[in-house]
């Protein structure tokens, strides 16, 4: 224990001494992991999560047994949602304004890629099937549902599709350039997000950014910085913001690193975490999700879990840094 305080010293220092400005250790505290389903089976491969703040329901996505778990807002599964209930080959998840879920499934046994629909019952509503000329040929990894409309991207597809949530018909197509080692490129997404002000997030591993817009589809800012040091983005996967905390947060799969910018702006203003599989320590996270109370839900892939952590900021108001010193506080 005294090694790590005595590395996090260290560490500040070098920070201090790169940046040419004073910053302080910001704790990053678990409060809970989940690790079980309602069946009492260990989450084998979860790959997403989302908060339905109006029912107080919490949804896990188990790609590694097709399932959908219901936690309830003390932590506890109380039921799921599987082959049974047209879960089959899920990818992502999202909740709209009414309670219902949806779910991207990839091709299935002869089933193209579609999004398959479910009321707050857990009833298949209906299927967009996502294998028809005006999707594009997408293989899709993510998709967000902001009124009437479903905002769908993927990996190696230039831009972000939008798709009328009760018709699934195609609306628009928005593309996004970036130059890229010299080059102007149409880069593609991995992750979107909507916030509750109804402002939408995108990340792209391409350039290593991600991307704000308002809740009408106007561009606001972008932020970060491709790379694979401190303060950048090796391979940003999921992102969420909070207006409450006043901030944005994307996930590093590669560097295994949450980081953290301004909410007003996309000012980089710190990180936590890093590889490894004690609480607060992190190996592939994948998603994000923030609850109104500050809490923060991520998807930690390769360590089978889902852990929730409150950010505190350090001793001076706003000044962040990385949390080397992680995890403080023992898991309750």
């Amino acid at each position: 224990m005294l090694r790590r305080w005595w590395y996090a010293f260290l560490c500040l220092i070098l920070v201090y001494n790169l940046n040419g400005i004073k910053v302080y250790a910001f704790k990053a505290e678990v409060i809970k992991i989940l690790k079980q389903d309602d069946r009492h089976k260990n989450i084998v491969f979860p790959a997403g999560v989302r908060i339905d703040e109006k029912n107080k329901i919490i949804y896990v996505l188990d790609a590694g047994r097709s399932k959908i778990i219901l936690y309830n807002f003390n932590f506890l599964p109380y039921f799921s949602f599987d082959k049974g209930r047209g879960i089959e080959s899920p990818l992502a998840i999202d909740i709209d304004d009414q309670g219902n879920l949806y779910v991207l499934q990839e091709s299935y046994f002869g089933k193209p890629t579609r999004i398959t629909v479910l009321n707050p019952a857990g009833i298949v509503e209906k299927e967009f099937f996502l294998n028809k000329p005006e999707y594009e040929n997408i293989a899709p990894t993510s998709l967000c549902v902001s009124g009437n409309k479903i905002y769908l991207v993927g990996n190696g597809f230039p831009g972000i599709l939008v798709i009328d949530k009760n018709t699934g018909k195609v609306l628009k197509h928005i593309k996004v350039t970036e130059e890229i080692e010299g080059y102007p490129t149409q880069i593609s997404f991995c992750d979107v997000y909507k916030d509750s002000n109804g402002r939408l997030y995108f990340t792209s591993e391409d350039a290593g950014k991600f991307y704000v817009y308002d809740k009408y589809g106007n561009f606001l800012f972008k932020g970060g910085k491709k790379g694979g040091r401190y303060g950048q983005l090796s391979r940003p996967e999921g992102i969420a913001a909070s207006p409450s905390l006043g901030v944005i947060i994307v996930m590093d799969y590669m560097r295994h690193t949450g980081l953290v910018y301004d909410y007003d702006d996309g000012r980089f203003l710190g990180e936590f975490g890093g590889e490894g599989w004690s609480p607060g320590w992190f190996a592939g996270p994948k998603d994000i999700d923030i609850d109104k109370e500050g809490r923060i839900y991520i998807v930690d892939t390769f360590n089978k879990r889902v852990q929730i952590i409150i950010l505190t900021a350090g001793k001076e108001e706003g000044v962040w840094s990385p949390t080397f010193v992680t995890p403080l506080q023992p898991v309750k």
